[in-house]
């Protein structure tokens, strides 16, 4: 079964604590694909920034009041030492994981003012077993007349999913789902329908994430949505991959443990 799961940043990292993976949380996360893949699930991995990637982004635009060639490489060094935690993780369960930095194959057209990005060496890997790991990760322009862009991990997963047709698109969080009323209330909705543009937003309380420069939770149920009335059959889930087992049971498509996203 074909699946992609992202790893959200807050989910993996200590998000109010700059550079501070969650590493018990890690090694779970990397048990539970591990025994996914076993049972005949086939993944792509891809993982948010958290106090890592944002964290060293928002320092850029802080001190430059934008993203600047100059931030690039802090920035990308901090997403590769989180994706090596992670990767790490992962090898050591014995998942045959790769990472796909994407700078090294996406650009910013300045033209467009657009990402472009070439997936075919991820699909390629992916086709003959390998298990792809990609991240969000800030792209390199073009030239230097226009400014490096954010290429976020909610943006990576709907592409990948355009391409592999998944039979279940996963959003592991550190809450339960998508809660409807505002987060006092811890009240999880367990299946929506999206026939038409802003019902996500209306049903959704938004979480405040620190640091985050790609617009946060609301940011990412707008691209989910747009995603599900684009593609019709599409399945998403959230679900808080705090909770044991809960990552393991979404990927064999047990949709109980979240909420379910349809069209």
């Amino acid at each position: 079964m074909k699946a992609i799961i992202k790893l959200g940043g807050s989910l993996v990292t200590h998000k109010d604590r700059p550079f501070s993976p969650r590493k018990k949380v890690i090694k779970r996360i990397a048990m539970e694909i591990s025994n996914a893949i076993k049972e005949g699930v086939k993944p792509i991995i891809v993982h948010g920034g958290g106090s890592f990637g944002h964290y060293a982004a928002s320092q850029n635009i802080k001190e430059k009041g934008k993203l600047t060639i100059d931030g690039i490489p802090k920035i990308i060094y901090s997403m590769q030492t989180l994706n090596q935690i992670i990767l790490q993780a992962l090898v050591n369960h014995n998942v045959p994981a790769i990472p796909f930095p994407p700078h090294t194959f996406c650009r910013v057209s300045c033209k467009r003012k657009i990402i472009e990005c070439n997936y075919d060496s991820v699909i390629n890997s992916y086709n003959k077993g390998l298990v792809p790991v990609l991240y969000g990760d800030i792209i390199v322009p073009e030239n230097r007349v226009c400014d490096p862009l954010i290429l976020s991990g909610d943006d990576i997963v709907l592409d990948l999913a355009r391409k592999i047709t998944p039979s279940i698109v996963v959003y592991s969080m550190d809450v339960g789902g998508i809660y409807s009323g505002g987060l006092r209330e811890k009240r999880v909705i367990k299946r929506i329908k999206v026939t038409k543009k802003g019902v996500l937003r209306e049903k959704a309380s938004s979480t405040n994430n620190v640091y985050d420069v790609t617009h946060g939770f609301i940011g990412k149920l707008k691209k989910v949505e747009e995603f599900i009335l684009e593609t019709k059959n599409a399945r998403i889930l959230f679900v808080s991959g705090l909770r044991p087992n809960n990552i393991y049971r979404s990927l064999k498509g047990d949709t109980r443990v979240g909420t379910l996203v349809t069209a």
